[in-house]
């Protein structure tokens, strides 16, 4: 048996198995486009499996419309990227991996942090918010605590308050639009956002 034959045989085996170079091999991406209720505007998910969609789909009436219309595209992988990598936001494109090993609220917290993520870069084209981050670190500081180990990583190592940002819209938006006590001066700055929003800020 020739060595090119050899081959062939277990390529063919590993691409049967989905599986090629210990790298799993991405099933077809289908496509559904989600109506924003409220502004009527589309949002394009491309998706592997209907668990991840119905789920998706379920916590996107939950996030405000504003919030979701900043995004174009939702990608829904059923295998992760890498460890410890849920979700990817760039470009106004938010990529879930092997969303549905995660419980219902470990999900929500995902797409609400990816989601808020996008949202930022929106305020900044809008120039309500600052590649800094400025006024909100701000309002961090008159809160003197960190609302997570992640953010408070970004903070401490890289002066970087994007991802305290991130987790603290999706902390709000899951806790029914409140922030204990602990974190009243990000939930002022988080509604005053929204209210700027809802005023039309996309439309001037």
């Amino acid at each position: 048996m020739s060595k090119v034959y050899i081959m062939g045989i277990l390529l063919s085996i590993l691409l049967n198995n989905n599986v090629i170079m210990g790298v799993p091999v991405q099933n077809e991406l289908e496509l559904f486009l989600y109506t924003n209720e409220k502004t009527q505007n589309q949002l394009e998910i491309q998706y592997q499996n209907e668990e991840d969609l119905t789920n998706v789909i379920s916590l996107l009436k939950e996030i405000p419309p504003e919030i979701v219309d900043c995004v174009d595209k939702l990608v829904l992988y059923d295998n992760e990227v890498e460890e410890n990598v849920a979700g990817i936001s760039k470009d106004r494109t938010v990529k879930l991996y092997d969303f549905s090993n995660y419980c219902v609220a470990t999900q929500k917290h995902i797409i609400c942090h990816e989601f808020a993520h996008i949202w930022g870069n929106k305020l900044m084209q809008y120039k309500v918010l600052d590649y800094h981050y400025t006024d909100y670190a701000e309002a961090v500081k008159e809160d003197n605590n960190y609302i997570s180990s992640y953010s408070k990583k970004y903070i401490i190592e890289k002066n970087n308050y994007s991802e305290d940002f991130a987790d603290s819209v999706a902390k709000y938006l899951i806790s029914d639009k409140k922030l204990s006590k602990k974190y009243s001066n990000r939930q002022a700055y988080i509604e005053q956002m929204l209210d700027i929003c809802e005023g039309g800020l996309y439309e001037t």
